[in-house]
């Protein structure tokens, strides 16, 4: 009954807890899977699932292009496979890493460059240089774009909703983005067909 702490008794299924009067209780035993996270002198501990804890990964995912395109010169387009979508729950906070890999193939032997970049609810947050060109008697060589970069995501009044979206704006010259190097350049097998998809890699800590 939590009042006798010196012949309290329980069950091999539950835990026992102390109050700070040294009032023996019994605490909940969570859902499986869950971790028992401390508050320190706060208050009692709490069970979460394990992706909520604070400075774990709670997320992973690779994303991945789909449909080719084709992004004219002085044109910005979305690249069709590379958004992403994560709500913070209120009073939480996270920070999202990415690594995206992006080849912009020239449409013609002229070359190409452009950047791509990468989009907050709308805002350009990044972006890294690619270019397209022919080089020793090779023909539209991609010269492949890196971006990495990360954002801090806080959710304080209410739960949040931030989308990410990856785009290519050409600067001169006409790209394709989202080729199948597998029907195009010789020596390719079918196999290589994701040889130069633009990939975005997702990865999202937590905070609080």
């Amino acid at each position: 009954n939590g009042q006798n702490t010196q012949n309290a008794t329980f069950t091999a299924t539950h835990m026992i807890v102390s109050d700070t009067n040294g009032v023996l209780g019994k605490h909940s035993l969570g859902t499986a899977g869950q971790v028992l996270i401390s508050k320190g002198n706060n208050g009692a501990p709490e069970w979460k699932d394990i992706k909520e804890a604070s400075g774990v990964i709670s997320e992973t995912e690779l994303k991945k292009g789909t449909t080719e395109i084709e992004v004219n010169q002085g044109k910005e387009e979305d690249i069709p496979g590379l958004t992403y979508t994560i709500k913070v729950t209120k009073g939480k906070e996270k920070i999202i890493m990415f690594n995206i890999v992006g080849y912009a193939a020239p449409n013609s032997d002229r070359g190409t460059q452009g950047v791509f970049e990468l989009f907050q609810n709308g805002t350009k947050i990044s972006s890294a240089y690619a270019a397209g060109v022919d080089s020793n008697g090779l023909v539209r060589v991609p010269i492949p774009a890196t971006l990495m970069t990360n954002a801090t995501l806080k959710a304080e009044k209410e739960d949040t909703i931030y989308t990410f979206k990856v785009r290519y704006k050409s600067w001169y010259g006409t790209s394709k983005i989202n080729v199948d190097a597998s029907k195009i350049y010789t020596g390719s097998t079918p196999e290589d067909n994701e040889a130069l998809l633009s990939k975005m890699l997702i990865t999202i800590y937590n905070v609080k």
